[in-house]
């Protein structure tokens, strides 16, 4: 749920918090672009959650934010894989994947976290 049924969508890690509900991490790519991590969150009926899913924190003013690591801003230029995701004790989310600068083939470690 969330997204077109074309759009190519990888899950790769979920976490229930303290209400039941399901988080899960993983990536997707959008009109064949560059992956981007994505992360969704269920209510315990499996109802998609408003608002999700949500995509590359802190990018044009979404939420969460790379607490640790990241390339560059180029978003373009980016590939990006969420790999885990863990819940916190006053319920934020965070999540560890990696980034990968196109053409160069750099790749670098990075933790988001979601509020």
């Amino acid at each position: 749920k969330g997204l077109p049924l074309e759009t190519p969508t990888w899950g790769h890690d979920l976490a229930i918090d303290r209400a039941g509900n399901v988080w899960v991490n993983g990536s997707v790519s959008i009109d064949e672009g560059p992956s981007q991590a994505a992360l969704w969150c269920y209510h315990p009926d499996g109802s998609l959650r408003a608002g999700f899913p949500k995509f590359r924190p802190a990018a044009e003013g979404r939420s969460g934010q790379a607490v640790l690591g990241g390339l560059t801003e180029q978003d373009r230029y980016l590939h990006e894989f969420s790999n885990s995701i863990a819940i916190g004790p006053r319920g934020e989310v965070w999540v560890i994947g990696e980034q990968e600068e196109q053409g160069t083939g750099k790749v670098g470690l990075v933790i988001w976290r979601y509020e």
